[in-house]
């Protein structure tokens, strides 16, 4: 593929994505934006998120990339429908209907969703889940303070495991099946895995973005050669260091 690929978030969380993506296509040139200046995205309208995100597309627009991975879930539903119309030539992969595409292999009665207020309150995830699971128990429960945590590159700690073991406990029945519904939440996978029951399986959606995009890109590839570091350009309009110390720590730089 001859255009960079385009990752957008507020800030860390879609680092997450690109570690995935980039472990499977390698040799791509990839561009991050991190509208760090903005950041958090959970709890803003989405007349502003269209505003800010339409800003960030533009800008990858102008550097040639077709294909942009929309790294935040909270960037869905009526937000994202309302950029594509202004961009339909560019093809956008998103969270919600690409991340979870990989949960067809699990059969849960009940299934637990973290997200961030916005996400929530939009209401697609939830929608999208019941398609794949009619008769499944499904709660949703906010968990800003992670974002806010990932942030600052806080990601572990007795006050961290402390909340996300809140987190668990507050729903009304054990889930099968814990979705991270929000980029940033990976970063605590170690203290998810600590916490939750044996049986609860946890899906990061951004394993499933990556596969989905190899099924796009890898068919025009043929040479494929690794980069080692990885061909990242990045775009970051507010704070930076936390950006480039949490990539530095998943070999993104």
């Amino acid at each position: 593929m001859s255009s960079p690929i385009g990752i957008i978030d507020s800030g860390v969380g879609g680092l997450t994505v690109l570690k995935e993506i980039v472990a499977v296509l390698p040799h791509q040139h990839y561009i991050y934006c991190a509208d760090t200046k903005h950041v958090p995205y959970g709890e803003k309208s989405i007349k502003e998120l269209v505003e800010l995100v339409k800003h960030t597309v533009q800008y990858l627009v102008n550097q040639n990339v077709s294909l942009i991975v929309i790294a935040c879930n909270t960037v869905s539903g009526a937000v994202l429908t309302e950029i594509e119309k202004e961009y339909p030539h560019i093809t956008f992969i998103q969270m919600i209907q690409h991340g979870l595409q990989g949960v067809t292999k699990y059969s849960p009665n009940s299934v637990g969703v973290l997200a961030t207020q916005s996400t929530i309150r939009e209401g697609t995830y939830i929608k999208r889940l019941l398609e794949y699971f009619p008769y499944a128990s499904i709660q949703a429960l906010p968990a800003p303070q992670l974002v806010l945590w990932a942030e600052q590159g806080n990601i572990c700690g007795g006050d961290v495991e402390s909340y996300i073991q809140t987190l668990y406990r507050d729903f009304r029945v054990q889930p099968d099946l814990l979705i991270l519904a929000c980029t940033h939440f990976p970063y605590f996978m170690q203290i998810f895995s600590t916490v939750v029951s044996q049986y609860t399986h946890i899906y990061n959606p951004a394993s499933s973005i990556a596969q989905y995009i190899v099924s796009l890109v890898e068919p025009l590839d043929t040479v494929q050669s690794v980069v080692s570091p990885p061909n990242i350009d990045w775009y970051i309009t507010g704070k930076s260091d936390i950006v480039y110390t949490l990539a530095s720590q998943q070999g993104l730089l």
